[in-house]
């Protein structure tokens, strides 16, 4: 099977469990590599795993830390990318369905190089331009519809 349209996430170890993995896998659409997969480990500094790890491994950061890695530290175009699923405590299904609205809502493309946030009520794609991508979505979490495009 080939994976050159999947997004290419690095799982960090926040969010690695057999169920998570799993049900992410499901999803059919990504490339799935832990941060412990790749040689890093739960004592990585984010930095390194952002700046190193992103853009050595072309991968995308995918992570629950949402108290730590924020945009106004890890500015968009300067990494590789990163997700930030942004819940205390994020169970699989709730993983699993936002990345499915993330991969459904056709704004993947601009997740690459970009800080992406995920919450119960949008997914917030901030780029490089002044205008973020935003996607709407209702508590399910299912898509409602596309704010702004870039």
């Amino acid at each position: 099977m080939s994976t050159a349209n999947h997004l290419r996430l690095m799982v960090d170890y926040d969010l690695v469990d057999v169920e998570t993995l799993a049900k992410l896998n499901t999803l059919g659409a990504l490339d799935i590599k832990t941060t412990i997969e790749l040689g890093y480990t739960s004592r990585t500094k984010d930095p390194q795993l952002i700046w190193e790890g992103t853009i050595k491994e072309k991968r995308i950061l995918l992570t629950a830390d949402y108290r730590t890695i924020k945009a106004s530290k890890f500015i968009p175009c300067k990494h590789g990318g990163i997700i930030v699923i942004q819940h205390p405590r994020p169970t699989p299904e709730l993983v699993h369905a936002y990345m499915k609205v993330l991969l459904q809502s056709g704004q993947r493309k601009f997740v690459k190089k970009h800080f992406t946030r995920i919450n119960r009520e949008r997914l917030n794609i901030l780029t490089h331009k002044a205008e973020p991508v935003i996607v709407e979505f209702d508590g399910k979490p299912n898509l409602r519809k596309i704010i702004q495009r870039v």
